[in-house]
């Protein structure tokens, strides 16, 4: 069943609709995770230390790399409490949880998740394919934070070259990234950078303009709060933190997101959104669009006063 959910080809919806509420699934589910994620790491710690000028290098490294997209994917298909899951479904990016323990009942390090990050920041340069970029990303949210102290930088490196809209099956990665970033904000812990920072700026703008262009799913439709938690992070920064115009490119932005939003509630309802999640998710966009506007109105005076 798990091997059928792993294959990039579509099968009947029905095989990963049943639910498994018994402790025996999560017990296995969990050690499925955690196997898997340690066979993923072996096969890296392998191609890591390959010889590459050895005879055997051009044999070897496609096998060690198929051994590591195919850990993550089995990784990922386990990322729900009570069912398994296409490695596309959205579902992951919003409800998944890869969190492990060991055998004996210890979390694991952030230590324990270098080798992902190394690889990610590898695969920069050797370019495999988006879906196991998708997978290695969802793998690291079970991480909780950003990483090791050595390894943090590389990260935060790692998730700013995902700073574009990429198909990864239906995953949107820019909207992804500040999902990650919403989770960890959300459990109490700084963010490691401003978000007067352009390199943020720029990752909240696209993913505002990707709200404008793409058709909502009832995914998308429950990370909007979150989004407009992450983009208010923009207005407490300081006068001369973050450029005036970026404040008016924005605004004009979400101001597109909110009328698109309000034409096309009916066809959300019809697609079988609720509608109180639609009523919640148009009353922050609401917000965001009013604060921003305020906060034109007051940049806008105080150069005034400045030019005076």
């Amino acid at each position: 069943m798990a091997h059928l959910c792993m294959q990039p080809v579509k099968i009947d919806s029905k095989l990963v609709e049943e639910r498994f509420w018994n402790d025996e699934f999560k017990e296995t589910r969990g050690r499925f995770i955690r196997d898997a994620f340690m066979a993923g790491r072996a096969a890296y710690d392998q191609l890591n230390n390959l010889n590459t000028e050895s005879w055997i290098a051009n044999d070897v490294i496609p096998k060690y790399r198929a051994d590591i997209r195919t850990a993550l994917r089995t990784l990922v298909v386990h990322g729900q409490d009570n069912r398994l899951s296409r490695p596309d479904d959205e579902d992951l990016i919003w409800d998944g949880d890869l969190r492990w323990r060991h055998s004996d009942g210890r979390k694991p390090s952030c230590e324990e998740f270098d080798w992902l990050v190394d690889y990610l920041a590898g695969d920069a340069e050797h370019r495999t394919d988006d879906e196991t970029e998708g997978d290695a990303l969802l793998a690291l949210s079970s991480m909780q934070g950003l990483g090791s102290s050595t390894k943090q930088q590389s990260y935060i490196s790692s998730l700013i070259r995902f700073d574009k809209v990429s198909q990864n099956g239906h995953f949107l990665i820019g909207f992804y990234l500040l999902v990650v970033f919403w989770r960890i904000k959300s459990s109490g812990k700084d963010l490691p950078f401003s978000p007067t920072q352009e390199n943020w700026r720029s990752l909240v703008k696209n993913t505002w303009e990707t709200l404008e262009i793409v058709t909502w799913s009832d995914n998308a439709i429950d990370g909007i709060p979150a989004i407009v938690t992450l983009t208010r992070l923009n207005l407490t920064a300081s006068d001369n933190g973050v450029p005036r115009e970026w404040f008016t490119d924005l605004a004009a932005i979400v101001h597109k997101v909110l009328v698109k939003s309000q034409r096309e509630q009916a066809t959300l309802v019809n697609n079988g959104i609720g509608q109180a999640a639609i009523d919640t998710a148009l009353s922050s966009i609401q917000g965001l669009h009013d604060d921003l506007g305020c906060v034109i109105d007051q940049r806008n005076a105080s150069q005034r006063v400045h030019n005076a």
